[in-house]
C-alpha cells in the first residue's frame, strides 16, 4: 500500500505527539495525513500522557533531537540506543544496502529511565529501557519488545496463513464518537472478514435492514449527489425475480439469474423494506464497508438475526416455506450487494424467553441447510469453476444448558465456521461481580459458574462433535461492569451506568482506555483476564486487555482452532485510530508461541513497584442502621453508603443520627460486643446467668438455639436493604449542576429551600424521608425518584425480555387498544430509563418474575381482561364528535351491562352538574384544575367531555385530579400533559401502561408502594390493599365484591403461571385474602390456581376485632386512594348471605346514607355497590 511510505515522493513528513496527547503533522508536499501516517505517530498507548514522541523522515530533521534518543523503533523491535551509535550503524547499514540514507520506519523517542519510573499509573511490568540491548535472537523477551506497539505496515491475511480474524462492524457504533468508526477510518487489512451485523428478517422469510438511515451509507460509502438515479431504479425487474430462482423448471434449487445486480453507474440499492422496491442513491462506494474491505484483501459477509430479532427464528425455522424464502433472499443478499457469505445469529435456538421451543434444534440445522443448497445452487451458476465460493457461518451459544441442547453434529455438518459466544458469561445480572470473558472457569469456592469460560465452552463444543478447524474463539472488545464494586466475586449494585453512561453500562475497550488513569488496574490470573476500578467512590470494570487478548490467541494456537471472531471492531478503535487490541491479535498471530503473553501484563504499582491491590479485609465502621433504629459496625452498610455517612466512634455515629434517641442508640451492642459475648457463652458455659440459660426458651418451636446468633446478621441484612436510596441529596448532590429539590409527588409537601439545606449537611427533616428531597437537574425533566425497595438491580433484562408477545396474547386474547405489547414494554422501558428505582428488574430472578405476575393480574382485573381504557360506567357509553370524546355518566341501577349504554338521563341530565373525581381542597400546582359538568346541548343531552373528567383510565384505572398531576410528571416530566389531556391515559398504549407502572412504583399507602410489597415483602395481599383497600381489604366473602377478590385472585395465578413461577406471593398484606383463596380453590372459581395449592401457606381462620369508631371517620379520603375495580359485576350476582333483623337495624341506624356495612364487620361501613368513587 502506497500510504503506508513515510516520505511522499521525497517529502519529509513530521508527526509530533507532546504531553497532552494531542499531534502536529507537517507535509512539505501538502500531502494528506493518512491513515498509516497517523499510526505511525503512535508509539505509545492512547491513554498515557508522558514522553514527547518525534516521528522523522529525513536524516537531518532527525539529528537535532540527538541529545534526547532513548532508542528507537525498528521492524517492529525497540532498540536501546542512549548514545545514538545504534542508530548510526543501523543507517549505515542501510545506506550500503541502498538505502539511500532515508531511515524509514524509524521513531525516535525521548524517554529516559526516570520517565518509566514517573510514567502515569497503570504501567506495565517495569523493566530498565537504559539495559535493554539490540538481539537478534529469535526469541522475543523484555530485551526485545516494546512497552507498547502499534501496526506499521497493517496485517493481512498473507502474514498469518494459520489462523483466521473476523470482526463484526455493527450498523449501530456508526453513529458514535462523530462517525469514528466509518469505514473510511478502519484498516480491514488487519481482519480476513468482516461480519456487518444487522439485517433483519420476518417470520415468512423475507430479508431487510435495520437502519434505514445508516446502513446504505456504511455498506456502499456516503451518498453521493452527483449521481442522477432514474426514480424508478427500485422497481427494476431484477428485484422482483425471486431472487434469480426459478421454482417452476424441475430442480429443487433452480438458480437462473445474474451473477450480480447492476443497476448503474455508482448506484447502489439496499433493503430497507421486507418487500417492494429497493432504496437506491449514489454512492462513493470505495469509501464504503463493501468497497474498501474488498480493497484492502478482506471478504464481508452479512450478518442476520441478533438479540432484537433473534424472537422470528423459532416460526421462521419451523416453516418448510419460510426457510427456503429466507434462503433465496440469502442469494439475494449475495448478488445485490456483493458480498461473500452469510452470517446467522439467533440467540439462541431453545431459548424460551425469546420464543424458543423443543423443536428449535431441528429447524435450525433445516434451516442452515436450505441456506446452503441455495447458495452451492447460485454458485454453480455464477461461478461454475469454483472460482469463488460462499460461505455459511453462525454465532453459537456458550451457556452449558444451552449448548446442551444444540445438534452439534448437524450444526458441524452445514456450516462453514462455528463462531462461539466466549463472552457475556457474566454481568450486572449476576449476584455477584463475575468475569466477562474468562479464558479458564472462576475458581468455585468463590463464584460457582461451571463452564463459564472460553475452556468450558470449546471442550463442549468439541466433545459434542463440532471439528475444531471450523470453531471461532470470540473476542470482547468491551467490558462488563459493577457498580460500588472493588474485587472480583463479590457484591454489587448493578450495572454502573454513572461511570459509563454510554452504552448501559458495558464500555468498549477504548473508553476503559480513556478512564484507566483513575483507576487500580490488576490481572485475575486464573481466569486470564483484567479488572480495574475506581478507588475514590469504587465501581469495577471487568474486561479483555493486551495481555488476556494474547491469551486467547494463543490458546486459539495451541488447541488448533480456526481463528478468532472480535465483538466489535469499533470497540479498541481510539480517537487516534489506533487498534491496541486488534493489532496485539495480529502481533501474537505473527508470531506465535514465541512471543510471552506475560510480558504485556499491565497492572497498577505503588511508588515502591509493588502491585496495588484492595485490601482483603477492611475496617467495620459505624452507620444508621434505619430498621434497628441505632448505629452499627456490622460491615452489612449499603455500597451507596457515602464516607461521610461513616464514623470511627458508635457514640458520634448517635450523636449525629440519632440525637433524640442517643441513649438508645448506644445501648444496642455492635457486632464486635456481640461476638465477644458468644465466645464467652461457649469457652465458659459454667458462668453463663439464668437470663442467658432462658433466652432460647423464647424461641418458636421450629427455630434452634443457633439461629439466635444469627440475629445480628439478619438484622443487618435489612438495613442493607434499607440504606437512602442513591437520589438523596444527605451530603450534597454528586453530580456537577445537579440541585437537591422537593418530590412534588411525595405525600408530603415540601419546598425547595427545605431541600436545599440537605445539600448543606443537614441531616434531619426532611432529609432523613425517603425520596422526599431528592437530585435533579435543571437541563432535564423534573422525574422525581420512585420511593426505594432497597433492593439492588441484578440484571440488565428487560421484562419483556422474558414476558413475550406470544405469552401477552394468551393472557388476554380479546385484549383491545390501548392495551398493546409493544405499549407494555415501551411503558415500562420509557419509566425505568428515567428512574433508579427499576419496575419489574430489581431483586432475583424469581423475585422479578413474581414482581411482574402480580401487576399483570391486577391489571387484567383492573381493565376487563385489558380491554376497558375508560372506566366503564363513566365513559363506555360514549360519542366522538368531531375528534372528540364525550361520556355519559352512569349509576349502575341504570347502566345496561349487556349493551353498555346508560338507561334514562344518566347522572348529568334534567340539569344535574356532575365531576365525580375533582378533590377541590387539593389545588394546583397539586393537582389538576377541576370544575363542576352540566350536560352538552343536544344532540349530546347528558353527555360531557371526556377531558373534562378524572375517571378511572390505564392499566390500573388512574382516577382523581391529583393523581393524573402526579402520573403526568412521573411520565412526561411535565405537570400539565395529562391535566390538559386525561384521555392520553385511554389512548396512547404506553401512558395507559404508564399509568399504571407509575402507580405500581410510587402510589405511596401506609408508606408502601405495590413495588415494595411484591418486591420486598413478597405479599400480594399488600398489593391489593394498595391498589383497593377498603372495597377488598379485608376480604369478605359472599356478594359482589367477593366474587370479584376471586377473579383477581384467578388473574393473578394466570399471570404467575404465564412466567414459569413455581409458588406465588403470600396474602398477610389483606386480610381474610388467604381465606378467599382458599375459599376460591374449593368452589373451583379459582382454576387457574390449582397449579399453586401448595405454594402458599394455609389460611387461617381469625374472628374479626371489631373497634368502637365514628363510622365517618371511614369515609376520610387522602391522596392514596385509588379507583375501584371497573370489571363488571357478573350478570347473575351470587345471593348475598341472610343478614338478621337485628344486623339489619343496626346497619341502618349506624351506617350514613350512601354505605352499608362491610359483610361480618358490623362496625365498619363501606360504599354502596351504587357508589362512584374510591374506596372509604
Amino acid at each position: 500500500d502506497s500510504s503506508d511510505d513515510s516520505s511522499d515522493e521525497g517529502g519529509a513528513t513530521t508527526v509530533q505527539t507532546t504531553d497532552n496527547g494531542s499531534s502536529t503533522t507537517t507535509n512539505s508536499d501538502d500531502g494528506s495525513n493518512t491513515y498509516f501516517q497517523k499510526m505511525k505517530s503512535i508509539t505509545q498507548n492512547p491513554r498515557f500522557s508522558g514522553p514527547t514522541v518525534t516521528t522523522s523522515t529525513s536524516e537531518s530533521s532527525s539529528s537535532s533531537y540527538y541529545q534526547d534518543w532513548g532508542g528507537y523503533w525498528h521492524n517492529g523491535k525497540w532498540i536501546d540506543d542512549t548514545d545514538g551509535t545504534a542508530l548510526s550503524n543501523n543507517n549505515n547499514d542501510e545506506e550500503e544496502g541502498g538505502g539511500g540514507g532515508v531511515w524509514d520506519n524509524v521513531e525516535i523517542l525521548s524517554w529516559s529511565k526516570e520517565d518509566v519510573t514517573n510514567f502515569p499509573l497503570p504501567q506495565l511490568q517495569p523493566y530498565d529501557l537504559a539495559q535493554q540491548q539490540h538481539t537478534t535472537t529469535t526469541t522475543i523477551t523484555s530485551e526485545t519488545l516494546p512497552r507498547d506497539f502499534i501496526s506499521q505496515e497493517g496485517w493481512s491475511s498473507t502474514s498469518r496463513s494459520t489462523k483466521k480474524v473476523i470482526g463484526y462492524y455493527t450498523n449501530w457504533q456508526w453513529y458514535s464518537n462523530q462517525e469514528r468508526p466509518a469505514p473510511m477510518n478502519m484498516q480491514f487489512t488487519k481482519v480476513d472478514r468482516v461480519n456487518f451485523a444487522f439485517f433483519q428478517m420476518s417470520e415468512g422469510g423475507e430479508v431487510w435492514g435495520t437502519d434505514t438511515w445508516a446502513d446504505g451509507g456504511i455498506l456502499f460509502g456516503p451518498r453521493n449527489w452527483n449521481v442522477e438515479v432514474p426514480e424508478d431504479t427500485g422497481y427494476a425487474p431484477q428485484f422482483n425475480d425471486n431472487n434469480g430462482f426459478n421454482d417452476k423448471q424441475g430442480a429443487e434449487w433452480n438458480y437462473v439469474g445474474d451473477k450480480y445486480v447492476h443497476i448503474g453507474e455508482n448506484i447502489y440499492c439496499h433493503r430497507n423494506t421486507p418487500s417492494g422496491p429497493r432504496d437506491c442513491n449514489g454512492h462513493f462506494y470505495d469509501k464504503g464497508l463493501i468497497g474498501r474491505a474488498h480493497s484492502q484483501g478482506a471478504e464481508v459477509y452479512i450478518s442476520i438475526g441478533g438479540w432484537s430479532s433473534s424472537s422470528v427464528f423459532p416460526v421462521l425455522a419451523a416453516s418448510g416455506q419460510a426457510r427456503r424464502t429466507f434462503a433465496k433472499n440469502c442469494v439475494g443478499l449475495i448478488r445485490e450487494y456483493g458480498v461473500d457469505g452469510i452470517d446467522i445469529v439467533w440467540e439462541f435456538p431453545g431459548y424460551t424467553p425469546n420464543g424458543g421451543t423443543g423443536d428449535d434444534a431441528k429447524n435450525f440445522v433445516l434451516l442452515l441447510k436450505d441456506v446452503r443448497s441455495a447458495l452451492d445452487a447460485y454458485q454453480q451458476v455464477a461461478f461454475p469453476n469454483n472460482e469463488k465460493t460462499f460461505g455459511l457461518t453462525a454465532a453459537l451459544p456458550c451457556v452449558p444448558e444451552m449448548i446442551a441442547y444444540q445438534d452439534i453434529a448437524g450444526l458441524n455438518e452445514v456450516l462453514t465456521e462455528l463462531s462461539l459466544k466466549t463472552f457475556d458469561f457474566h454481568g450486572a445480572w449476576n449476584d455477584k461481580v463475575g468475569v466477562n470473558s474468562p479464558l479458564f472457569d472462576q475458581p468455585p469456592e468463590k463464584f460457582e459458574s461451571a463452564g463459564m469460560s472460553a475452556h468450558g465452552c470449546t471442550e463442549r463444543w468439541v466433545q459434542g462433535g463440532a471439528d475444531k478447524s471450523k470453531i471461532n474463539i470470540g473476542v470482547p472488545f468491551y467490558g462488563r461492569t459493577y457498580l460500588g464494586a472493588d474485587r472480583l466475586y463479590g457484591p454489587h449494585g448493578g450495572a454502573d451506568t454513572g461511570h459509563w453512561k454510554e452504552h448501559g453500562g458495558a464500555p468498549q475497550y477504548h473508553e476503559i482506555l480513556d478512564n484507566l488513569l483513575e483507576m487500580i488496574s490488576l490481572r485475575d490470573d486464573g481466569t486470564k483476564t483484567q479488572y480495574a476500578y475506581f478507588a475514590e467512590d469504587r465501581g469495577l470494570v471487568s474486561f479483555d486487555d493486551n495481555q488476556s487478548i494474547c491469551d486467547k490467541v494463543e490458546y486459539s494456537i495451541e488447541n488448533e482452532y480456526h481463528g478468532l471472531s472480535v465483538w466489535d471492531l469499533s470497540g479498541d478503535l481510539t480517537e487516534t485510530y489506533s487498534t491496541p487490541l486488534l493489532d496485539m491479535i495480529n502481533l501474537k498471530l505473527d508470531n506465535g508461541i514465541k512471543l510471552d503473553c506475560e510480558l504485556f501484563r499491565a497492572e497498577t504499582r505503588d511508588k515502591n513497584g509493588e502491585v496495588v491491590a484492595p485490601p482483603d479485609v477492611k475496617p467495620n465502621l459505624w452507620y444508621a442502621n434505619w430498621i434497628v433504629g441505632a448505629c452499627l459496625n456490622d460491615g452489612m452498610q449499603s455500597i451507596y453508603t457515602q464516607e461521610e455517612h461513616l464514623y470511627r466512634r458508635k457514640e458520634e455515629c448517635c450523636a449525629y443520627k440519632f440525637e433524640n434517641d442517643f441513649e438508645d442508640c448506644v445501648k444496642i451492642a455492635s457486632a464486635e460486643e456481640e461476638s465477644r459475648e458468644e465466645s464467652n457463652r461457649m469457652s465458659s458455659p459454667e458462668e453463663t446467668t439464668t437470663e442467658e440459660v432462658k433466652t432460647p426458651n423464647v424461641l418458636a418451636p421450629d427455630m434452634t438455639p443457633d439461629m439466635f446468633t444469627q440475629s445480628s446478621a439478619t438484622r443487618s441484612t435489612l438495613a442493607a436493604e434499607s440504606e437512602p436510596p442513591k437520589t438523596w441529596c444527605q451530603g450534597g448532590c454528586k453530580v456537577d449542576g445537579q440541585q437537591c429539590v422537593g418530590n412534588q409527588n411525595h405525600p408530603q409537601t415540601i419546598d425547595d429551600a427545605e431541600c436545599k439545606k440537605c445539600s448543606l449537611g443537614q441531616t434531619f427533616w426532611p432529609c432523613d424521608v425517603d425520596g422526599l428531597c431528592f437530585c435533579w437537574d435543571p437541563s432535564t425533566p423534573r422525574i422525581p425518584p420512585a420511593p426505594s425497595s432497597g433492593k439492588a438491580q441484578l440484571s440488565n433484562e428487560r421484562p419483556c425480555d422474558y414476558f413475550s408477545e406470544e405469552k401477552f396474547n394468551q393472557l388476554a386474547p380479546t385484549a383491545q387498544h390501548p392495551y398493546t405489547y409493544q405499549g407494555l414494554c415501551d411503558a415500562i422501558d420509557d419509566y425505568n430509563d428515567g428512574h433508579a428505582e427499576k419496575a419489574f428488574m430489581m431483586g432475583t430472578e424469581e423475585e422479578r418474575k413474581s414482581e411482574f405476575a402480580a401487576f399483570l393480574g391486577h391489571t387484567l382485573h383492573e381493565s376487563d381482561e385489558w380491554r376497558a381504557g375508560r372506566e366503564y360506567l363513566i365513559c363506555a357509553d360514549n360519542k366522538v364528535v368531531d375528534g372528540e370524546v364525550y361520556c355519559k355518566p352512569c349509576d349502575s341501577e341504570s347502566f345496561d351491562w349487556e349493551t353498555f349504554k346508560c338507561n334514562g338521563v344518566g347522572l348529568v341530565g334534567d340539569g344535574l352538574t356532575y365531576n365525580g373525581y375533582c378533590n377541590y381542597v387539593i389545588e394546583p400546582p397539586l393537582a389538576c384544575a377541576c370544575e363542576e359538568l352540566q350536560s352538552e346541548p343536544a344532540p349530546l343531552d347528558g353527555y360531557i367531555p371526556a377531558n373534562k373528567v378524572f375517571f378511572g383510565r390505564g392499566a390500573i384505572q388512574t382516577s382523581w385530579n391529583y393523581n393524573y398531576r402526579s402520573a403526568s410528571d412521573a411520565l412526561t416530566g411535565d405537570s400539565s400533559t395529562f391535566c390538559e389531556n386525561p384521555d392520553l391515559i385511554a389512548t396512547t398504549p404506553k401512558y395507559a401502561w404508564g399509568a399504571g407502572v407509575f402507580f405500581w412504583m410510587e402510589n405511596l399507602k401506609e408508606e408502601t408502594t405495590c413495588h415494595i410489597e411484591a418486591l420486598k415483602n413478597h405479599d400480594f395481599g399488600g398489593t391489593l390493599n394498595n391498589i383497593n383497600g377498603g372495597l377488598e381489604c379485608p376480604a369478605y366473602h359472599g356478594g359482589w365484591h367477593g366474587e370479584a377478590i376471586k377473579l383477581r385472585i384467578n388473574r393473578y395465578c394466570k399471570s404467575s403461571r404465564a412466567l414459569g413461577l413455581e409458588s406465588i406471593l403470600t396474602f398477610d398484606g389483606c386480610k381474610g385474602l388467604a381465606d378467599s383463596f382458599a375459599e376460591c380453590l374449593g368452589d373451583g372459581t379459582c382454576q387457574e390456581c390449582k397449579h399453586f395449592s401448595n405454594g402458599v401457606p394455609p389460611p387461617t381462620k381469625t374472628d374479626p376485632v371489631e373497634v368502637e369508631t365514628d363510622p365517618m371517620v371511614v369515609l376520610a379520603t387522602t391522596q392514596e386512594v385509588v379507583t375501584p375495580n371497573p370489571t363488571p359485576p357478573p350478570v347473575a350476582e351470587p345471593t348475598p348471605p341472610p343478614v338478621s333483623e337485628e344486623v339489619t337495624s343496626q346497619t341502618a341506624s349506624s351506617c350514613p346514607s350512601g354505605l352499608q356495612h362491610l359483610d361480618g364487620y358490623e362496625n365498619c361501613c363501606v360504599p354502596e355497590t351504587a357508589y362512584h368513587g374510591d374506596g372509604a
